[in-house]
């Protein structure tokens, strides 16, 4: 009985810190580049389909973010590679995108961050990150920056078509800009 009341005031507790918060979509983007046999390749994400979490906590700074993106907000420009992305990617088994940013430290009175733990296809690895951080009036958040990522980091096989001819290269380039507006109760606490 004490075990499940316990366990029931952690996950309450976990809700009551975490707000789901709104990307300036207007002021965001978010690009995926990588290299073929053929040529170099480009793909914009759907912002609109982003969903973002923080988490505050008792230091008054911001303890975390969670960005999960559907597989599908990947806009390829043509269907026979949006295909070859979603097998990659193992789009029917695992849907959704990562990226957790869990390990927020204060240095110079500013809030820094220097790994995100992404879970893509349905693996999960830390990997240093290279990230540019404001605050905008105690209301947003800009971030901005570039990851990237060998695709065989996450047990998968770069997509290939064309019986092999074309086949794409290990490494994307992950470039991203979000200036994310904060959950009203959270906004005064976030330094």
């Amino acid at each position: 009985m004490i075990k499940k009341t316990v366990t029931i005031i952690c996950l309450l507790s976990t809700l009551l810190l975490s707000a789901q918060v709104a990307l300036d979509i207007d002021n965001s983007s978010l690009w995926v580049e990588g290299t073929s046999s053929l040529h170099n390749w480009k793909l914009k994400v759907d912002l609109d389909q982003i969903v973002i979490t923080q988490s505050n906590v008792k230091n008054d700074t911001l303890s975390s973010l969670k960005f999960k993106i559907p597989v599908m907000a990947l806009k390829a420009p043509k269907k026979l590679m949006k295909k070859q992305i979603r097998k990659a990617l193992k789009a029917t088994k695992f849907p959704m995108l990562e990226v957790a940013i869990d390990r927020f430290f204060v240095k110079n009175d500013g809030l820094f961050f220097d790994t995100a733990t992404y879970t893509i296809a349905g693996f999960k690895k830390t990997l240093p990150i290279k990230c540019h951080y404001k605050m905008i009036n105690k209301v947003q958040l800009l971030l901005s920056g570039t990851q990237k990522i060998q695709m065989t980091d996450f047990n998968m096989k770069p997509p290939s078509s064309m019986f092999g001819l074309m086949t794409a290269g290990n490494e994307v380039l992950v470039t991203f800009e979000f200036l994310i507006n904060l959950e009203n109760k959270n906004k005064e606490k976030i330094k």
